[in-house]
């Protein structure tokens, strides 16, 4: 008896493993730089980098409750916007959503 509990956690222990590996296989990170238009304005551009730092180009960008931030044609949003945003919710240009952090640098 304590052979087949045995065998069947163990089994299912390797099922779990596998599916998780699998899920978090394929996740690519995205990050969003902030950069400053001029030293005299408040707007900041957004661009949105892969894990590979390749500059990807988005339908939009939402905050993470779904509010519409920027489209992908006019990436630039206002300094206040995005200064105690952590994470954004990015809309590639084939509709899949992903979540971006956003890199702090220029923000304020």
């Amino acid at each position: 008896m304590k052979k087949k509990i045995l065998i069947i956690s163990g089994i299912s222990v390797l099922l779990i493993a596998i599916i998780l590996f699998f899920v978090f296989r394929d996740t690519t990170k995205y990050t969003i730089k902030v950069s400053l238009i001029d030293d005299y304005s408040p707007d900041r551009i957004l661009t949105v980098y892969n894990e590979k730092n390749e500059k990807i180009e988005v339908n939009r960008i939402e905050y993470l409750d779904g509010i519409i931030l920027c489209q992908g044609y006019n990436t630039t949003v206002h300094f206040g916007d995005i200064e105690n945003e952590k994470e954004l919710k990015v809309i590639l240009k084939d509709r899949t959503t992903v979540k971006a952090k956003i890199i702090k640098e220029e923000v304020k």
